[in-house]
């Protein structure tokens, strides 16, 4: 897997997330066979995770649509959706694997906007989808072991899979090698906010950028507007890895 990403880099043991947010713009790459590749937002207590945003992924799907997915990694297993039983849906009308239709062009941009939060009278963390952040799920805390006490780590980007000897897929809107630093070309996640151990919702801070390799890019615009702080992201792929 392949990252190009902007991760908090507080790490003091004693700090907890209950959370994170983003909007998220939608794109469809073009992907083949094995090959994945996906928009997300990431909170994890190591070794445990939850990643939610939107991918395309033809394994998991059986096609090449934009779809809305979760991944869980816990101490005892790693799944998407609900495959290993680690989120209950609860929301018939919005379901995990959703396909999202309206697309990112140059000419209008669609985006998707996500929270998760954990909710610290009980443990359990709930993915709130769009901007009345409706519940469409949760994760009881018996799920987890670290990550039911909250999280340490919250990143926003992309991520994409390709196997061995195969070049990787593009990323984001893929469409061209360098950022144009422009949200009409480039992939984005914006207004990426933390939330804190009083459940208040901040702007996030004390980040920093990653990237793999030169052919995902990665940038951090920082604060841009009154409420947003923006990070573009992506690339049109083609390393040949190992």
């Amino acid at each position: 897997m392949l990252y190009a990403i902007v991760r908090t880099t507080n790490t003091n043991i004693v700090f907890v997330y209950h959370g994170g947010s983003a909007i998220i713009g939608v794109y469809n790459p073009k992907v083949k066979g094995t090959q994945y590749s996906s928009a997300r937002m990431k909170v994890q207590n190591y070794p445990e995770s939850i990643e939610v945003g939107w991918t395309v992924n033809p394994t998991l799907y059986n096609d090449t649509h934009t779809r809305l997915y979760t991944f869980t990694k816990t101490a005892k297993s790693s799944c998407f959706n609900t495959l290993c039983n680690s989120i209950i849906p609860v929301r018939t009308d919005i379901p995990l694997a959703i396909p999202l239709e309206s697309i990112s062009t140059p000419e209008q941009q669609f985006d998707l906007q996500l929270m998760l939060f954990w909710d610290s009278s009980n443990g359990n963390w709930f993915l709130k989808f769009g901007q009345d952040e409706t519940v469409i799920g949760f994760w009881p805390k018996n799920v987890f072991t670290a990550l039911g006490d909250g999280a340490n780590y919250v990143e926003w980007g992309g991520e994409v899979f390709s196997p061995p000897g195969v070049p990787s897929p593009p990323m984001g809107s893929g469409y061209s090698e360098r950022l144009k630093e422009n949200t009409k070309y480039d992939a984005y996640c914006r207004q990426i906010k933390t939330i804190n151990e009083t459940d208040y919702v901040l702007n996030a801070v004390d980040t920093e950028s990653f990237s793999d390799i030169v052919q995902y890019q990665v940038i951090d615009e920082g604060r841009v507007g009154a409420d947003q702080h923006l990070v573009l992201f992506g690339g049109v792929g083609g390393y040949i890895g190992e």
